[in-house]
């Protein structure tokens, strides 16, 4: 059965557009296909404010693994 996973990216190291569509590409390889995402905002960090702003995005992807395994999976990546 499908479900629904939504996931929210970021990242504020290196090259911030190219780390989200490298997350991305592999959410796609080892969870499931990612069928909407927002656009790409960027943010100030909070708490330790001396870190460069970051970029965030959220997606939805729709997957047949149990949710264990998709923590397992998005912790990999």
């Amino acid at each position: 059965m499908q479900k629904a996973v939504f996931l929210l990216l970021g990242t504020n190291l290196g090259d911030r557009i190219s780390n989200l569509t490298k997350a991305v590409q592999a959410i796609e390889q080892r969870v499931g296909p990612v069928v909407k995402a927002s656009s790409v905002y960027e943010t100030s960090a909070r708490g330790k404010t001396d870190q460069a702003p970051f970029l965030n995005q959220a997606v939805k992807v729709t997957t047949q693994l149990d949710p264990e395994e998709v923590l397992r999976n998005i912790l990999s990546i």
